[in-house]
């Protein structure tokens, strides 16, 4: 009896051995592959589980990386387990140097290739065969739509299309989706002479086959400075008379023109032909930015024109939220000289935009003489709106009611996108429209209650401000029955008290009189009527405008962090110096923090959102700022908690998105929320408690689980061993929460690293699978059911 046990203890040790050594195994065969260790300490290795899809710091499978390491026999040992996926693809941004002329140029994006296109890539000729055998795609695309029989000719040689062939004929005629380029144009550019010349000489393809642009493969040696390419294209009988659709020959090209072709110059250089235009409009609708380029570098098409309707190309690939497209507009220079004016645009004042939901908002935009940003901003594609202020579009350039860039991103946009305009331009908060409305009006209209708190957070603005009707922003909400943004506007200090010049205050139309009725009544006060724009004389309306602006602003300081009205003085002078941290921490200035700290301003004060100077600082990912506050230690609370904080919307992982609220959140809790490893290291180190629970029970093991990833997991469990044994009330295990919250990542670190049961059941009987169900999260369910998980009633 005593010896079963004795035995049974040791059995249970080596489970508990095996299993924690996973990540260690995992770590040794990488560096076995790396080492070209023999097939016996290999298969030693791989005697204990081993997740065959874990990267490493390359971010390559073991598969790949016996690849990159060319070890043949590290290569042919893996591909005996059937577990190995031959058709894994590397992750989107993955970036490296060919073999084939790897000193030459850039770096090449390869997103989404698989082994054998990474074989090919490599020019790993042993590998390659060994996949093909193997039974690897020989039709696989990358993420770009580039097939393996391109990168063959791209990055490969002779032997290795000779092997593609013979496995599969028809891909000699695999081309591009977007362009049309085949094989021989993918050798000239990558200057691979090998391929060229056995493309010609035994595949027989034609020299002089053009593209979609009418680009040969004589051209694009040309374009890409392939002098030897070019050279042995002409040996074997390319002809370097034949131009692109625009009439440039590879020639041309070569000898470094800035410009391929001279045309005459017409009379009227304003227009474009219908065909024209419809040419450049099919161009920016398919993404082609080689033909883009090719138009802008050799043709005399007026590139800021009306092509269709009312747009122009800029505005037209803003209308197609086509940032790649507008990205190449606006980075093209002919001498030294943008050929794309940033501010042009031809929308009109009474045009009728299609309907949008805007928060609590819907209804139809009227739109008048925006700019290209305005059009951005309204399009809410942040993206696009980072590039054209980039590229210097003017912030406070106004359309036709008045308003400028940072009025259409209190309407239209996001917190993020108005921070980024005031970081562009401080001042740009100083407009009132030709209504008399400011941000704050703007933002409440269309209940952006986001909008309302990033200005109320960078700006001075005075929360009661009135506008021409002597409507305050408290006004607009209610009649635009934005009842979010009146409570929220209540509750930051709005006086509903304040009558307009009809002698109603914000409570009489919320009480006296109907909702109904007084959106009834709205359409002949509506500050987005076209009667009310079209009755207003444009040129008094701007006079007016300006006037109003110098009243109601000339007085703040440009320092917005110096003018608040506070009736109490010590309050305000409590909130001046809360901003001017605040603000420090923002700009992640050390130096700044200290300055305000050492000034007696609390460490742990709030802010009107609700954040202390540290949870500020993970917010918006302030690692330095992060550092000098934790410096502190007799001042900072560390555990002070974010209270009733809303995120109205989230995105985490591939399943959960949608609202949040943080109640009773700690500062380590919201940072792995957040996501930053570094600054959830830090708190650690600092010894925020991991295990404080939030208003719903949860601590940080709860939050990792539902929306950290492998990393962050692993990180935590170094510190806290056995923290993932934490269960809530309900008996909710940290599978639960994963499953609850679709948590693929976590699930799978919990099942290689832990004991605990995929089919743990909380004490209303249910299991992860369950939960997972329940939230509709069909990959997560998939997922459980091929790991072994069961429905509680199961």
């Amino acid at each position: 009896m005593i010896r079963n046990i004795f035995l049974l203890i040791i059995l249970l040790f080596s489970v508990n051995f095996n299993i924690y050594a996973i990540n260690q195994k995992e770590s040794e065969l990488f560096l076995a592959i790396k080492e070209k260790k023999n097939e016996r300490d290999l298969r030693e290795i791989l005697k204990y589980r081993v997740n065959f899809s874990a990267t490493n710091e390359m971010g390559l499978t073991p598969l790949l990386y016996t690849i990159e390491c060319n070890n043949k026999r590290a290569l042919r040992v893996l591909l005996e387990y059937s577990d190995v996926n031959i058709e894994y693809r590397l992750h989107d941004d993955f970036a490296a140097y060919p073999f084939v002329n790897k000193y030459e140029g850039d770096s090449v994006n390869i997103g989404g290739a698989t082994p054998l296109m990474f074989a090919i890539f490599k020019n790993n000729s042993k590998a390659v065969k060994e996949l093909i055998d193997k039974g690897a795609n020989v039709r696989a695309k990358d993420n770009e739509g580039n097939s393996v029989f391109l990168y063959a000719c791209g990055f490969g040689d002779s032997n290795i299309i000779r092997m593609l062939l013979q496995k599969d004929k028809v891909i000699v005629n695999d081309r591009t989706s977007n362009g049309n380029l085949n094989g021989l144009h993918y050798a000239a550019a990558f200057n691979n002479l090998n391929t060229i010349n056995f493309l010609v000489k035994n595949v027989d393809m034609n020299i002089n086959d053009r593209d979609s642009n009418g680009c040969t493969a004589l051209y694009y040696a040309a374009y890409y400075q392939k002098q030897d390419a070019y050279n042995l294209l002409i040996k074997l009988g390319a002809n370097k008379d034949i131009a692109d659709n625009y009439g440039v020959t590879p020639e041309y090209i070569l000898s470094g023109e800035s410009s391929a072709i001279d045309l005459e110059n017409k009379e009227d250089n304003n227009t474009n032909t219908y065909n024209e235009n419809m040419f450049i409009a099919r161009v920016i609708q398919t993404s082609d930015t080689n033909a883009l380029r090719d138009i802008m570098m050799y043709s005399n098409f007026n590139m800021n024109s009306i092509i269709m309707a009312y747009e122009t190309p800029l505005t037209y690939a803003i209308h197609l939220d086509k940032y790649d497209m507008v990205d190449e507009l606006l980075s093209y220079r002919k001498n030294n000289t943008n050929i794309i004016n940033i501010e042009t645009s031809y929308i009109p004042a009474d045009e009728v935009y299609f309907n949008e939901d805007r928060a609590e908002f819907r209804g139809n935009v009227y739109l008048g003489d925006v700019s290209p940003l305005q059009y951005a901003i309204f399009k809410n594609n942040t993206n696009i709106i980072n590039t054209l202020l980039h590229y210097g579009a003017d912030i406070n350039r106004k359309d036709s009611l008045g308003d400028n860039a940072l009025m259409y991103a209190a309407r239209f946009s996001s917190a993020e996108v108005i921070d980024t305009i005031l970081n562009y331009s401080s001042n740009s908060y100083r407009v009132v429209d030709i209504y008399g409305n400011t941000p704050l009006h703007n933002a409440s209209s269309l209940g952006n209650t986001n909008a309302l708190i990033a200005l109320m957070n960078r700006t001075p603005i005075n929360i009661n401000i009135q506008n021409v009707n002597g409507d305050t922003p408290l006004h607009l909400a209610v009649k635009n029955n934005n009842s979010n943004t009146y409570r929220f506007l209540l509750l930051k200090g709005a006086d509903y008290t304040i009558k307009n010049y009809d002698g109603k205050t914000a409570s009489d139309l919320l009480y006296g009189d109907s909702i109904e009725n007084i959106m009834g009544s709205f359409s002949d006060t509506n500050i987005y009527s076209t009667n009310s724009y079209n009755n207003l004389n444009t040129i008094q309306a701007n006079n007016v405008n300006n006037i109003m602006e110098d009243f109601l602003y000339d007085n703040m300081p440009d320092d917005d962090a110096s003018y608040y009205k506070k009736e109490n003085n010590e309050y305000q002078s409590a909130q001046l110096e809360s901003k001017i941290l605040f603000d420090a921490i923002y700009k992640d200035d050390a130096a700044l923090i200290h300055n305000a700290i050492s000034n007696t301003i609390d460490i742990n004060v709030r802010n009107s959102e609700g954040f202390t100077p540290l949870l500020y600082a993970i917010h918006y990912d302030k690692t330095n700022a992060l550092n000098t506050l934790l410096s502190y230690t007799d001042k900072i609370d560390i555990n002070k908690t974010l209270d009733n904080y809303t995120n109205y919307y989230s995105k985490k992982g591939i399943n959960f998105s949608g609202e949040l609220i943080f109640d009773k959140t700690t500062p380590l809790e919201y940072a792995i929320f957040k996501g930053n490893i570094d600054i959830v290291s830090m708190l650690m180190d600092s010894n925020a408690d991991i295990y404080m629970e939030d208003s719903k029970g949860y601590n940080g093991i709860f939050y990792a689980s539902a929306f950290g990833d492998y990393a962050l997991l692993n990180k935590i469990l170094q510190k806290y061993p056995t923290i993932y044994n934490f269960k809530s009330s309900n008996g909710d295990s940290v599978l639960h929460i994963a499953a609850s919250y679709g948590n693929n990542n976590a699930i799978s670190f919990y099942l290689y690293n832990t004991f605990l049961s995929i089919n743990t059941k909380n004490n209303e009987g249910k299991t992860p699978l369950d939960l997972a169900n329940e939230n509709g999260y069909s990959n997560t369910v998939d997922y459980l059911i091929k790991s072994g998980a069961k429905y509680g009633n199961q």
